[in-house]
């Protein structure tokens, strides 16, 4: 079960990156710094790589056992803050686990207000998003993990957003 790593403008295979027990599942994603690599697995885990050797720096758990894997990461631009929305449990909310990519110490689990389906986190990673099937999208002060608004007006679920690196700017 590997993440392949790729040279963009060659097109060579550059490593193949080993961690995962089970099948790799979601969006993966690259700091913007390229020096941190986070993917999902299907099994509620999220293993962090070390772009440059491929050595293994952590593998993240999700906030409980009965959470079934991870749709989608984010990494912020300096490769920092790991953001991760995980949306299965058996209630049907969703969690969005917030860890320092260095230590893969937990910062912050944001409870969602339904069903969630991506996440995205600013460059400087002072703001985080989650969207979710109820149609809205969450916005999170990313250093206390507090909701500042929740964001409504798509006619139905929704399932990417973006938000740019200084976190003014907001996409859905």
């Amino acid at each position: 079960h590997g993440v392949r790593v790729w040279d963009a403008k060659t097109g060579n295979l550059l490593s193949t990156l080993r961690g995962h027990e089970t099948i790799v599942s979601g969006r993966c994603a690259v700091s913007g710094n390229g020096e941190i690599i986070v993917c999902p697995s299907e099994m509620n885990t999220v293993c962090v790589w070390d772009a440059k050797t491929g050595n293994l720096l952590h593998t993240l758990h999700g906030r409980s056992p009965v959470l079934v894997g991870c749709a989608m990461c984010a990494v912020n631009g300096n490769g920092t803050i790991i953001v991760c929305s995980f949306p299965r449990d058996i209630s049907s909310f969703s969690a969005v686990g917030v860890w320092d990519a260095k230590s893969g110490t937990t910062l912050h689990t944001l409870n969602g207000r339904s069903l969630g389906l991506g996440c995205a986190v600013s460059g400087n990673g002072e703001i985080i998003v989650s969207t979710h099937l109820d149609n809205t999208v969450e916005v999170w002060d990313g250093k206390t993990g507090k909701t500042l608004h929740t964001l409504q007006g798509h006619s139905n679920s929704v399932e990417g957003c973006a938000v740019s690196g200084n976190g003014e700017l907001l996409v859905s």
